[in-house]
């Protein structure tokens, strides 16, 4: 049976909370602050795509994981493409990955994210080094990639807080 389109808004509605932050965890990192003489930041926006990929893919769609990459490469100055690419195939994986991830706890959703944000790295890192024609600077991209693994500690109760709080009718 097909749903109802007061349905289909309600749930148009829903996605809206995963794409708004999305966005404004594009604003966090949009001031990158300095750590060690290079100039880095947390990729929230990794941490909030990964959640909603493995918990909800259903209220982050390609077309807002493509959005909140596409405003990231705007306001950070990056190649334009880079991290909508990347955090597609982020959530691309996790579609593939989200059941055995899910079926082991959360200690192997901590560990999903470790290497999801070793591999976001790692693609980043190619795709920049290739459009700036050198090799970008492993020491500020590591030194995000940690920090932004610390972070998920940090966010991901967050988020399951809203996940779980706020969006039981979705």
């Amino acid at each position: 049976m097909r749903p109802s389109p007061v349905t289909r808004l309600m749930h148009f509605a829903w996605t809206l909370v995963p794409l708004s932050i999305g966005i404004f965890s594009v604003l966090i990192v949009s001031a990158p602050i300095s750590v060690g003489g290079s100039v880095t930041g947390i990729n929230l926006p990794l941490i909030v795509v990964y959640f909603w990929a493995l918990y909800r893919p259903d209220l982050l769609p390609p077309w807002a994981i493509f959005l909140i990459g596409f405003f990231q490469d705007l306001l950070t100055g990056g190649p334009v493409g880079l991290w909508a690419m990347v955090y597609l195939l982020v959530y691309a994986l996790m579609l593939t990955q989200r059941v055995l991830l899910l079926a082991r706890g959360s200690g192997a959703a901590w560990m999903g994210f470790l290497g999801i944000a070793l591999l976001a790295a790692f693609v980043a890192f190619v795709i920049a080094s290739l459009y700036n024609g050198q090799t970008v600077s492993i020491q500020a991209l590591s030194i995000q990639t940690g920090l932004t693994i610390l972070a998920y500690f940090f966010v991901s109760p967050l988020l399951t807080f809203i996940q779980r709080r706020w969006m039981r009718q979705a």
